[in-house]
C-alpha cells in the first residue's frame, strides 16, 4: 500500500484508534493495520504504540516485517509487540541480537530472557555489559 500520511493526521487518527478499541476493537484493529503498513516511519511508530497501549489486536503477520523496518524504534515497538502477544519465536527473535542498534539488541534480549531461551545466554550475558548504568530497569530484567 503507498499511501503517506502526514503526523498531525496520524495523530488525530491515533487518537480515534485508541477511542475505538474501547467501543469497537475489530475497526480499531483495521485502522491500524493501514497505518502500519504505510510509508511513513511517524505513523507506523504512532500505529504500533497505540496498539500496544489499548491492547488492540493485530495480525502479527503485519508486524513481523516491522522486525526490518529502518527505524530503531519502530523496531523495537514490533519486538514488544511480538512478545506481548506470543506471536514470535526465539529462533526468529535471535537474529535481532546482531542488531546494529544497542536499544533493539537490549530490548530483544530482554524478551529472550522472558521467553527462556538458554542458547542466547552467552550473547545476553554480552548485552549485560552494554547497558548504561542508568537504564535499571533493562539491567534487571536481563539478569534475571
Amino acid at each position: 500500500m503507498e499511501n503517506s500520511l502526514p503526523g498531525s493526521f496520524f495523530f488525530n487518527a491515533a487518537m480515534c484508534a485508541a477511542y475505538c478499541a474501547s467501543v469497537n476493537p475489530a475497526a480499531a484493529a483495521t485502522i491500524l493495520s493501514e497505518a502500519l503498513t504505510d510509508t511513513n516511519a511517524v505513523v507506523r511508530q504512532g500505529a504500533l504504540d497505540v496498539a500496544l497501549r489499548n491492547k488492540v489486536s493485530v495480525d502479527p503477520g503485519i508486524v513481523r516485517p516491522l522486525l526490518k523496518d529502518r527505524d530503531f524504534s519502530i523496531r523495537q515497538l514490533a519486538i514488544v509487540y511480538l512478545a506481548t502477544n506470543n506471536a514470535v519465536t526465539v529462533e526468529e527473535f535471535r537474529p535481532l541480537l546482531d542488531d546494529p542498534d544497542p536499544r533493539v539488541r537490549t530490548q530483544v534480549g530482554i524478551e529472550l530472557a522472558r521467553m527462556g531461551d538458554v542458547e542466547s545466554l552467552t550473547q545476553l550475558e554480552g548485552l549485560l555489559n552494554g547497558i548504561p548504568p542508568q537504564d535499571f530497569r533493562a539491567r534487571q530484567l536481563l539478569q534475571e
